[in-house]
């Protein structure tokens, strides 16, 4: 907490005891009348699908070199053309990983990205990024590396050394990420229910960029508040 100057302090809170609870449990197979649940087939592949959060993202991607990474000054993506990946699924991981430090922005999540003058909120960033790549790749079933990001692993392990608790933080902004993400593709599944169809690649622009979906408006996606219908990934 802050004192009256403004400084941190810490508390002491002395919490509840614990208290033990019985609950009976049982399995489906041993209940009535319950049908056994099947997992829906995949009406995309995670290649599309990934495709399609990026189209409604409305980021803005430039490919070609060799670089990928997130400029926050111009809020573009950089990334390597597709064919410069061993698989479709490698590019799309890369490319939605990116678009979780886009998501950094001030008029999105808005946090410390730090850069090259702030090397300790870079860590940060980089960890919460890693997390929202882990869990969207778990979601989407696309596949998750650390490649490049293999040179933080010693500077995470100092900082959760030092501040065991900002991993908890980092997987806290880290399902912000993927909230703001996914709800791009429950847009998605919400028209095409209402039975619309609309086009699904990403054409490049006139000058080289490509713009995802202009003209498509960013959905509200409020994390602490479920919507009718939805779906929980457990």
């Amino acid at each position: 907490v802050l004192n009256e100057n403004g400084y941190q302090r810490y508390e002491r809170v002395k919490l509840a005891e614990p208290k033990e609870f019985d609950v009976q449990l049982f399995n489906g197979q041993q209940l009535r009348k319950l049908p056994q649940w099947e997992k829906p087939m995949e009406m995309y592949s995670p290649a599309e699908r990934a495709e399609e959060i990026l189209f409604k993202s409305k980021a803005v991607i430039e490919l070609g070199g060799a670089d990928m990474f997130y400029d926050k000054q111009a809020d573009v993506i950089m990334l390597p053309e597709m064919e410069q990946f061993a698989n479709p699924e490698q590019f799309y991981a890369e490319a939605l990983h990116q678009l979780a430090h886009w998501t950094g922005a001030e008029n999105r999540l808005n946090r410390p990205m730090g850069g090259n003058a702030d090397q300790l909120s870079n860590l940060r960033e980089e960890l919460t990024t890693n997390l929202a790549s882990l869990f969207l790749s778990k979601e989407l079933n696309l596949p998750y590396e650390l490649n490049y990001h293999d040179a933080y692993v010693p500077g995470w392990a100092a900082l959760l050394k030092d501040e065991p608790g900002e991993l908890f933080k980092a997987a806290e902004k880290a399902q912000k990420i993927v909230d703001l993400l996914l709800g791009f593709e429950k847009q998605i599944e919400q028209k095409q229910e209402a039975g619309e169809e609309e086009g699904r690649d990403i054409e490049p622009g006139a000058n080289g960029v490509q713009n995802a979906a202009a003209e498509v408006d960013t959905p509200k996606v409020n994390p602490e508040k479920l919507m009718k219908g939805e779906v929980i990934p457990h």
